[in-house]
């Protein structure tokens, strides 16, 4: 029998493989179960632009530097190499002195920091998580906090390791989500999953997982799971991994013997405060976040929204002219994304003045915005400010020919114009491979009488 998931809404069918009946609200995003038999696993597709703005607060927050230390340095002392990061995020070796992994956690080191991520996590838009667990909760109306978030960063694991988060009596109460950040091009299945009819079962059924960014992956208390055997040969993967409990004086001792991080700390009274301010309480969600404005600054937007303005009206950026402000904007934004994809490794993680005003100025978030907007990055050499002064100079031309009823014009009459109608026939007639653009010229062109020979 198939679970089911009711979100008041209209009914949507998922894979179909293992399908899931369920429905939704508003844009909730899609809900599933996986082929796990009896472990509640499911997955959830993400707002688009959640892994953008994590993204944005890994790179403002010096973390990309941090798990390049991770993965490229061992043995490390985190603690005296850089005192910033060591005083905002506790690193961790996951199996301490283990040869088989180098897989590290990386949590807050405390709760301005905690608060900072949870800032984050709100404003990436959290709250379809929490509102798909309570939808498996049946509905019951029970309250829910975020009380755990760790970014689990690896390279190599050379053996399984089949565990529970936390202890089996939570089942229902705690529930553990993945969010991949940081995939590696051409991995096997990131997660394995173990099917167990029962604790002592002899046999169980293994399943692998593949990661998507995007797509969170949602299980319980009774998942026996394990990172698969993987070896990267370059980059490493991270996900966060965010912890959400019903907590209350019954389960409190287990949540806090099952707290692997430095912050929170094991104090009952600590999660039990946190309880009474809920990140999810009936059929609503408090947590914290900053409006997509705030996120992508007013200049921006405001250039933005011109840009949208202008392509609504005028059509393709270059057919005529446009402000100088947009147009410096819109150059600033090639430039920033030329620079960020051309970036090694190395670069992103020095400090480089113009690798950081790169990411700095183009953040995820605002690129993602940018290709929403079909915005153009790439630009032939003939398009942007040369089509725009090419554009200018045939006008000229054409007013000319109206004028004077004919293109015989001489170096006496406009040796500007004169110049460019003889660098027209040189560049388009001499050329046997052409662009779209300066075959485009050759039609303008021959429209008012003048042919190109090429």
């Amino acid at each position: 029998m198939p679970h089911t998931v009711v979100c008041n809404g209209a009914h949507d069918e998922l894979y179909k493989t293992h399908p899931i009946e369920f429905t939704v609200t508003g844009h909730m995003p899609t809900l599933s179960s996986g082929s796990v038999g009896n472990v509640a696993l499911y997955k959830l597709n993400l707002p688009p632009y959640s892994s953008c703005i994590l993204k944005d607060y890994m790179q403002s927050s010096g973390l990309y530097k941090l798990f390049n230390d991770c993965i490229t340095s061992c043995p490390r002392s985190f603690t005296s190499d850089n005192p910033v990061i060591a005083a905002r995020w506790n690193v961790k070796q996951r199996h301490r002195g283990c040869r088989e992994s180098n897989m590290y956690w990386i949590s807050p080191y405390n709760g301005k920091v905690h608060q900072e991520l949870l800032l984050a996590l709100g404003s990436c838009g959290f709250d379809v998580v929490l509102r798909a667990i309570a939808s498996i909760d049946g509905g019951s109306c029970r309250d829910w906090t975020v009380f755990q978030l760790t970014f689990i960063v690896v390279s190599r694991n050379d053996e399984d390791h089949y565990h529970l988060d936390y202890h089996k009596t939570l089942s229902g109460d705690v529930w553990t989500v993945m969010i991949p950040l940081v995939l590696v091009q051409g991995s096997p299945p990131e997660l394995w999953v173990m099917d167990l009819k029962d604790e002592y079962a002899k046999d169980a059924v293994i399943h692998s997982l593949k990661y998507e960014e995007g797509v969170a992956v949602i299980f319980g208390p009774l998942t026996y799971h394990s990172t698969s055997i993987v070896a990267y040969r370059s980059g490493y993967r991270v996900c966060l991994s965010v912890s959400v409990g019903c907590i209350n004086v019954g389960n409190v001792k287990w949540l806090i013997s099952d707290i692997a991080q430095q912050y929170p700390p094991r104090r009952m009274s600590l999660l039990l405060d946190w309880a009474k301010t809920p990140h999810f309480s009936a059929g609503m969600c408090h947590l914290p976040l900053l409006s997509h404005e705030s996120l992508l600054g007013s200049e921006w937007m405001l250039q933005y929204r011109h840009y949208l303005e202008w392509i609504s009206c005028n059509g393709k950026v270059g057919d005529v002219p446009i402000s100088k402000t947009l147009q410096k904007w819109i150059i600033h934004q090639r430039y920033c994304f030329s620079v960020k994809n051309s970036t090694t490794d190395s670069d992103h993680f020095r400090s480089s003045r113009h690798v950081r005003s790169a990411y700095h100025t183009l953040t995820s978030f605002r690129e993602f915005m940018l290709h929403k907007a079909n915005f153009c990055f790439h630009v032939d050499r003939d398009e942007g400010a040369n089509q725009l002064k090419w554009i200018g100079m045939y006008n000229q031309l054409k007013d000319f020919i109206d004028r004077y009823g004919h293109f015989h014009i001489t170096r006496s009459d406009n040796s500007k114009l004169y110049a460019w109608i003889r660098t027209q026939r040189a560049v388009l007639g001499g050329q046997t491979v052409l662009s779209v653009t300066k075959r485009h010229r050759i039609y303008l062109l021959k429209e008012i009488g003048i042919n190109i020979t090429h």
